[in-house]
């Protein structure tokens, strides 16, 4: 009776152990194929600047266009950029921070204190820094 209570025991922490990716969804930053019998981007070479990140990516092989999914949003991986937060976001399970794009550090739904989106990263809009400063020194030289 031990050795059943042992091994159900085992069995267990085995099943606990294993656990299954979550899927990203469609992001278009692949390369097409240019072959008319095949379905699914050839790479995801333009889903992260270095291929550590690409390689974090999967051809999303049901659709004919350029579509990666990031390969597991059950973990959070030592670099985000956006497009593993535009794959992730929404989807159930996800350990990744809520929010399309990327912003300093870690995910966001928006761009806020005068930054902009470009892409799903969230950059400065220099316009309206450089306006911003042109006005302050203004007023003080008046």
């Amino acid at each position: 009776m031990n050795k059943l209570i042992a091994i159900a025991l085992i069995l267990s922490m085995l099943a606990i152990s294993i656990r299954a990716n979550v899927l990203g969804n469609d992001v278009a930053c692949g390369t097409a194929s240019n072959t008319p019998a095949s379905i699914a981007a050839v790479n995801c070479n333009n889903c992260g600047a270095t291929s550590d990140i690409q390689n974090l990516f999967a051809p999303d092989g049901t659709t004919f266009q350029s579509n990666c999914q990031f390969s597991d949003c059950s973990s959070v991986p030592t670099t985000l950029n956006g497009w593993i937060c535009n794959s992730c976001n929404g989807v159930s399970g996800s350990k990744i921070p809520s929010g399309q794009f990327f912003y300093g550090s870690t995910c966001s739904s928006t761009c806020t204190g005068g930054n902009q989106a470009n892409g799903y990263i969230c950059t400065s809009n220099s316009t309206v820094l450089f306006f911003a400063m042109l006005l302050s020194l203004l007023a003080l030289l008046f």
